[in-house]
């Protein structure tokens, strides 16, 4: 019914799925651009569908960077709040 509200969880499992350890890869920092030379940063690449993919800096060790390829949710339980504003 119209004005009906309920929240929603989903566990990582049933979102995106856990953190897989075999999406993380470690590269030369220098084929880094430099304005993403730090942890956090987002990289977005292209997908052969022409979408893009976001690449999150996991870590920068020395002379090497650690990119992390999960889902940018994968590892998080979501929590949605839903409310019905109209019916037809």
């Amino acid at each position: 019914s119209i004005g009906d509200h309920k929240e929603v969880l989903l566990t990582a499992d049933e979102a995106y799925g856990p953190i897989v350890p075999d999406a993380f890869r470690e590269i030369e920092v220098d084929s880094l651009p430099e304005p993403y030379r730090f942890a956090g940063a987002i990289l977005g690449i292209q997908d052969p569908a022409g979408g893009v993919f976001p690449i999150r800096v996991h870590s920068i060790e020395e002379e090497k960077a650690i990119l992390d390829f999960n889902h940018p949710l994968a590892g998080k339980t979501l929590r949605f709040a839903v409310r019905v504003i109209s019916a037809e």
